[in-house]
Order: structure tokens, then C-alpha cells, then sequence
């Protein structure tokens, strides 16, 4: 990092999209198992964490991220305040870091280290003087004890101006920011009963500068609010902060945590959120921890609105478990409920638990989010429509972890998944006493006619590790005829388990809707990389059943010896068939014997590209073994041509096969013909015409 000078906060950004809010609800309140319940349930991620996540728990994490420890320079945000400093940065690799910091080069105080190894850190430096310039040093530890420091920076805390002091110069609680344009400044603790931050509606251009301090709200135990209509919450509620209808709210520099009154939110998650925005747009909110452990509790929920907005550099620490609706908008660090969010970015943010989703955004990157499942389709990140979602990591366990939603004409790179396997333990019920690991999902429901077009997937690594009998598919795709266009090219997924108990884990589980089996269009995977102990590609499974899906030129490398191991497994009595190999690459003892078809209408084609070589415009035709015509072209401007030829169909009968094939080359009048066999990789044939 070269040597720099902060002087203000950072802008809005991002691009545009719409999520729906759902009104259902499950009936019971998910009971806390005895253990968690009496620890807590963050102290007991945290430790899972530590045991089974960073760049040391599987060598994927440094091929992804390389071995070089560095801080990244697009990571880095600071935010200078009166007495305090909000700087955010990120490491290459997960590590323990903190800030030096002083009036001299020579600092002389440090923040504290983190609970445990991250890549996005965040630290608050307190106790400064106004007007005056400080000199800082980011330090960072990795799990192999490698310590990088950056250059020296510096920043210069801000000369008061026309300033709102809180609570010195507002009555309260709850303070009620109601003057647009104004700077409000937080000048210690506070600890309040309800509310603390109001922002009338239409109050506009609001800053709220936390100062570096810890806001709890929510501290007594309020009466349940009896009434179905959610707007008697959004009124009857405590909030850390509520703001009506504002544009250009900017929140920075502090902690907003919900106190020992722990009051739930309704169905629909509204009420005692640390920051409930309804009808907002135009706000940046950086720099705040957001600390939560209330039944049903959402961190920052968007309501109708939060457009044209970027939410970055922020902490989220969601210390519950308890849900009463799991449906729309659930659990999650941030939600963009009841439509009209478009525009919206959610970048370098650590989410370091969520008891059901992370992080919702039309562009969302660089991000850090772990997932501690306790509902089903518990998502770390989710898209608007349209959306981007790249460079984030996602991490986690539990009960129905999907690291990553799905819509349409959406794009997915460079994210890195990893997910654990645990003991079931009664986290839920709604699908029996199960541990599901999903990184990457598309699931057309029922018969649904809704359309999914050109979602392009490249460049991600999903790492997934069963243990104590748990489930996981690395992606899991619906074919059918309204999802078209789906690419999945460049990845790399490991999907290994440590014991016998776990048997259902695969790279790949091709998902569909068998009663439409004839009509799935095909999903094609290219040039990935598919590692596993146990299966590489399940084809179908108890949730869906999908045909059609194309694999050209993966490489599929098996581990380890588990006597149960099969590249390719059918593991359905339904149709799961019109399934493309073409010109793979095996390792480590996988390879098209390791395969279990069962019984059912199922098939795998093998497919080889070739490549001839004969005088330009050259016509060239080709035909299997029954006399079928498979090809025809001609030769290009450079005497080559290239084309895909079968080899066989497996069923579960036996192998069909198409090979040798006749191909035959005609130019001014001249034939030639010449047989082939593909049967392999590589294979180039010269045609000469005499």
C-alpha cells in the first residue's frame, strides 16, 4: 500500500434488480438445541471455524488465491471522524491483523486482532484528538505465521463544524435526526431501553457518525406487539435505527447492537432490526458492525426501496438461531424486501455468521460471509435481477446452506465456496434431521413455466467436505425447457467425504423434472476440473431428476480409495438420459468404467473431437457406424476442420456404439474415403484426394 491521505467517505454505485417478499410462514419456532442455548451459538460457529476453515484446510484455497501474502489495494476504505477512524482492509489470505496508529511514524497503539482468521478487516481507532493528523500501519498475521505491514498512511481527524452532537445536543432516547442535510455525531456508549436513531420521513441527506462508539438498543424486553399488520411494527417497534422514506441517508464508524431485550420480529422479519430503512434510497452505509441475536432478525432490512445505494466495509454478527418464517424474507444480513431496489452494490462486507442468509445486491463482491444454517435455503448471496456476483467467499455448514441463489441473466466468477459437514443435531425440521451443503443452484419448482436465460457461471472454486452423514452437491442445476443457455465453464469442485456415514456427495448432481425429461434443454459444462473421493457426477437424485447435461472437455480426478467411489452414478429409477462426455480427462483411477447406472431409461454418449486435415473448401462428410450421416463442412482457409464424433451410448444394457465412422472428402470432382475409430483423445487424420 503506498502512502496516502484520507479525507472522506466513499461513494454509490452498482447496477439494478427486484426481490419479492414472500407472506408465508412456518407455524412452530425452531427450538435451540441445549448446547448452543447455553453458550451461545456465535462462540460455537467461531469454533467450528477455526477448526475447519482457511488457506491451510485444503490446498484449493492457495491455487485459488495464490501462496504470495499480500494486502489487496481495491480492499482498503477508511473513514476519518472527530476523536476516531473507521479502516477497513483485506489480505490475500485469511489472517489476524489490527492497525498501528499514533501522531508519529512510530505509532505506539494498536486495535485488537480479530476472534479468528478473516480477509476482510475491519477496525475502529478511538481516543484521538480533533484536528489533528495521525500516522497508521496495517499489520496482518497468516495461518503460516508470514507477517506483511503495509507503508505508512496517514489521515486527519475532522475540525467540528456544523455539527449535531448526541447525545449532548439532541433529547432522547430514541434521537430523532430530522433535519436534512445534517451531520449528527455520536460522542460516547449509548445504552437505551427501545429505539435509539429515528429519521422522519422525507428527512433528507442525514449523516449519522457513530464515532467509533457502541449503540445498544433493545435493551428491556418489549410487550409482543399482538397485531397482524406489519405497519403497527414498523410504528410500535424499537429499532437501533429507523429511517421513512430518506434519500441520501449515510451511516459510518461504529456498532449498532441489540440489547438483552431480544425482542423477535414478526413474520416477515419487521421490528428490532439494528437498521430498518423503509422507502430509501441513495445511502451509503460503511464502516457499521451490526451485532443481533432476536428471534426472526434481519440486519438491514430495505423495505421498498434501497436503490441506488452501496453497502461496504460493514460487520454483520448474528448470534441467534430462532426463525418463525423461513419463506421470503427469513434471516439475512441484509434484505431488499417488497420490491423497487434496482442499482444497488454490496461490496468488501464480513458476514461473519448468519443463521440463515447473507448478503442481496445487484452488484456484490469482494465480500466475506459464513453461514451457520438453521432454515432451509439458507443463501450467502443472492443477486437482483441481472446481477453480478464475483470475487466473494463464501463458507459454511448447517442445516440447507446454498452458498449462492439463482434468477436470470446473472453472472458468477472468481467466488470462492467452501463448505463443512457437522452432525444434523435438530436445527430443523421441515425436511427431517439433515446437514445439506449446496454451492451453486438453479431449481425450476413444480411445473413452472418461468423463464431462466443466459446465466453464464466461470472461474469459481467450490470446496465441499461431508462428514456424519451429511448431503452436498457442488452445483446442482434443473434442466427443462424454460432454463436456457446456462454455462458452467472454468470451475474447480472438490466434493470429498471423511467417513463412512456420508455417501451422498458429488461435483455435480444434474437436477430436472422428470415429467419433462424429453424436453430439457441442455446445460453445458466446459473445461472444469471435478475432484472427489466418492462420485464426481450424480445424475439425478431424490430432489430432481435432470436430463440433458453436457460435458465437454472437463477433467474428472478421483482421491483417495473409498471402495464405494464411481465417476459417474445414476441414482434414480426416473428417465435421466441424452447425457454428453466429450473428449475428457481422467485421473487418480476415475474413467468411464467407474460407472453405475442402475436401472431406468438412463444413457451417457461419449463423444471425441477430431481433427482432419485436407486442401481448403474441401467438403467433408461423415458417417457412424449404421451409415447415419453426423457431419458435414468444409475445410477452412488454414486445411483444417474439426468435428465431434461418438464413440458409444452407455445404458444400462450395455454400450451402443457408433464408431468406426466413414468420412469422406470431395473437392472439384475428387473423392476420397477413409475410415476412423473414435475412441480417444487427440486423433488427427490427413485426407488426400487423388
Amino acid at each position: 500500500m503506498t502512502k496516502k491521505t484520507w479525507r472522506s467517505a466513499a461513494r454509490t454505485r452498482g447496477e439494478c434488480g427486484v426481490f419479492i417478499l414472500a407472506a408465508c410462514w412456518l407455524s412452530s419456532v425452531l427450538v435451540l438445541p441445549a448446547a448452543a442455548e447455553q453458550s451461545g451459538a456465535y462462540p460455537l460457529f467461531n469454533d467450528f471455524c477455526v477448526k475447519h476453515f482457511g488457506a491451510e484446510a485444503d490446498e484449493l484455497t492457495y491455487a485459488a488465491f495464490g501462496k504470495e501474502f499480500t494486502f489487496i489495494e481495491g480492499g482498503a476504505w477508511a473513514y476519518p471522524s472527530e476523536t476516531s477512524a473507521c479502516v477497513a482492509f483485506q489480505t490475500s489470505l485469511p489472517a489476524k491483523a489490527y492497525v498501528e496508529f499514533g501522531t508519529t511514524d512510530e505509532y505506539g497503539k494498536k486495535t485488537s486482532s480479530a476472534e479468528r482468521n478473516f480477509y476482510i478487516h475491519v477496525h475502529y481507532l478511538t481516543g484521538l484528538k480533533v484536528g489533528k493528523e495521525y500516522h497508521y500501519r496495517l499489520v496482518a498475521e497468516d495461518e503460516r505465521g508470514n507477517v506483511i505491514k503495509s507503508q505508512d498512511a496517514t489521515f486527519k481527524t475532522v475540525v467540528p463544524g456544523d455539527v449535531i452532537r448526541v447525545p449532548d445536543d439532541l433529547d432522547g432516547p430514541p434521537y430523532v435526526l430530522d433535519k436534512s442535510g445534517g451531520h449528527y455525531l455520536l460522542t460516547k456508549d449509548i445504552l437505551v431501553d427501545g429505539m435509539a436513531f429515528d429519521v422522519p420521513q422525507k428527512v433528507e441527506n442525514v449523516t449519522l457518525d457513530l464515532g467509533g462508539h457502541t449503540v445498544v438498543y433493545n435493551e428491556k424486553a418489549w410487550p409482543k406487539i399482538e397485531s397482524g399488520n406489519f405497519w403497527d411494527w414498523i410504528r410500535g417497534a424499537k429499532y437501533g435505527l429507523r429511517a421513512m422514506k430518506s434519500t441520501g441517508l449515510r451511516v459510518y464508524n461504529g456498532t449498532i447492537k441489540q440489547g438483552a431485550g431480544r425482542n423477535s420480529a414478526q413474520a416477515n422479519s419487521i421490528g428490532y432490526n439494528p437498521m430498518y430503512l423503509n422507502g430509501c434510497s441513495g445511502m451509503d452505509i460503511a464502516g457499521v458492525t451490526l451485532d443481533y441475536s432476536g428471534p426472526q432478525q434481519t440486519a438491514i432490512y430495505n423495505h421498498w426501496g434501497g436503490s441506488n445505494s452501496r453497502f461496504h466495509h460493514n460487520v454483520f454478527v448474528d448470534r441467534g438461531t430462532e426463525l418463525i418464517n423461513r419463506h421470503g424474507a427469513g434471516c439475512k444480513a441484509l434484505l431488499f424486501g417488497g420490491g423497487g431496489s434496482e442499482n444497488v452494490t454490496v461490496d468488501h462486507n464480513l458476514v461473519k455468521r448468519t443463521r440463515q442468509s447473507g448478503l442481496v445486491g445487484s452488484q456484490v463482491f469482494d465480500n466475506e460471509i459464513y453461514v451457520d444454517s438453521w432454515a432451509t435455503n439458507s443463501f450467502g448471496v443472492s443477486l437482483l435481477a441481472g446481477g453480478k456476483a464475483h470475487g466473494n467467499k463464501v463458507l459454511g455448514t448447517g442445516y440447507h446452506v446454498v452458498a449462492f441463489g439463482w434468477g436470470s441473466g446473472q453472472e458468477f466468477y472468481r467466488n470462492f465456496i467452501h463448505l463443512e459437514g457437522t452432525a444434523a443435531g435438530g436445527r430443523f425440521k421441515e425436511y427431517g434431521d439433515q446437514i445439506s451443503l449446496n454451492g451453486f443452484r438453479l431449481t425450476q419448482y413444480g411445473g413452472s413455466s418461468k423463464e431462466y436465460k443466459d446465466n453464464f457461471y466461470h472461474d469459481n472454486t467450490i470446496i465441499i467436505r461431508g462428514r456424519e452423514g451429511c448431503q452436498g452437491r457442488g452445483v446442482q442445476f434443473f434442466s427443462d425447457p424454460y432454463v436456457e443457455n446456462l454455462r458452467f465453464v472454468d470451475n474447480v469442485i472438490k466434493a470429498v467425504v471423511e467417513d463412512s456415514q456420508t455417501k451422498q456427495l458429488a461435483c455435480v448432481v444434474t437436477q430436472g423434472n422428470a415429467n419433462r425429461t424429453d424436453k430439457h434443454l441442455p446445460i453445458v459444462y466446459r473445461g472444469n476440473t471435478f475432484i472427489s473421493n466418492i462420485c464426481n457426477m450424480r445424475f439425478g437424485d431424490y430432489y430432481g431428476v435432470g436430463s440433458n447435461h453436457h460435458f465437454y472437455g472437463c477433467k474428472f480426478a478421483r482421491v483417495g480409495d473409498d471402495p464405494r467411489y464411481k465417476t459417474f452414478l445414476w441414482d434414480t429409477g426416473y428417465p435421466c438420459k441424452k447425457h454428453v462426455v466429450r473428449d475428457p480427462v481422467f485421473e487418480g483411477g476415475a474413467g468411464l468404467d467407474s460407472i453405475h447406472l442402475g436401472d431406468g431409461d438412463h444413457d451417457l454418449t461419449v463423444e471425441w473431437t477430431v481433427k482432419a486435415e485436407a486442401p481448403p473448401e474441401t467438403k467433408i462428410t461423415v458417417a457412424d457406424k449404421t451409415g447415419t450421416q453426423v457431419f458435414s463442412g468444409n475445410v477452412g482457409k488454414h486445411g483444417t476442420i474439426q468435428f465431434v464424433l461418438g464413440q458409444y451410448t452407455q445404458t444400462p444394457e450395455g454400450r451402443v456404439h457408433l464408431t468406426p465412422h466413414t468420412i469422406t472428402a470431395e473437392r472439384e470432382g475428387i473423392k476420397s474415403t477413409v475410415e476412423i475409430v473414435a475412441d480417444g483423445p487427440g486423433k488427427t487424420i490427413e485426407l488426400v484426394l487423388k
